[in-house]
């Protein structure tokens, strides 16, 4: 399974196509905040004026994170920067959520690759780290 952000989509889109090249039966799971919610980095693809890359039929889901979620989200960035070393963004944070909800749900002995395209440094000053 591969965990994506889904921004401008073109990562997502690409990863799905060259992987599934790869094996078929390879899951790609976009990450997108559900309309009305922000998260810096991604963008629902329904929202006015869409991204013109996002192909739906390249993922196998999308994962919406709702508002009520955020708060977990931003936890998850603080936990992996403490925990291992990781200074994440937000859209990093949030698909780092939604890879380690799907690892539960899929228990020991499988593989989630998770895409964190961007990094904490500009966030450090923000509510993200606690400031």
């Amino acid at each position: 399974m591969v965990v994506v952000g889904v921004g401008t989509a073109g990562t997502g889109v690409g990863v799905s196509m060259r992987v599934k090249q790869y094996n078929p039966s390879i899951e790609v799971v976009g990450v997108t905040p559900k309309l009305g919610v922000s998260i810096q980095g991604l963008r629902n693809p329904r929202e006015p004026n869409p991204t013109m890359l996002f192909r739906r039929e390249h993922f196998d889901e999308i994962v919406e994170i709702r508002l009520e979620e955020l708060q977990e989200v931003w936890m998850t960035a603080r936990r992996v920067a403490r925990e291992e070393g990781l200074l994440v963004g937000m859209s990093s944070a949030a698909v780092l959520y939604v890879a380690l909800k799907k690892a539960r749900e899929l228990g020991k002995g499988k593989v989630i690759v998770a895409v964190l395209p961007d990094s904490g440094l500009k966030y450090l000053s923000t509510d993200l780290y606690g400031v």
